[in-house]
């Protein structure tokens, strides 16, 4: 059981409501909205999870962990000029 490691991708915009969206989310006139849409696939391609999340930009704040690849190390000498 099981699909193997999964892979995530997200996608962030922002853009003004539709109405029905500033009604639902109770969104003041001249907010944007922000949509955050995130894919889970497993190794085979195979779609396991569709999240769609919007929300008030002005009530939220979308924060990401930013990590360095290994082959960015630090102690790599200095380019030339």
């Amino acid at each position: 059981m099981g699909h193997g490691p999964l892979e995530w991708n997200e996608i962030l915009t922002a853009r003004m409501p539709t109405p029905h969206e500033a009604e639902t989310l109770q969104i003041a006139r001249g907010i944007p909205l922000l949509r955050i849409l995130r894919t889970t696939t497993s190794p085979d391609g195979t779609m396991l999870e569709i999240n769609d999340t919007r929300m008030a930009a002005d009530r939220f704040a979308v924060g990401y962990p930013l990590h360095r690849h290994p082959s960015a190390r630090a102690d790599r000498p200095e380019p030339r000029t």
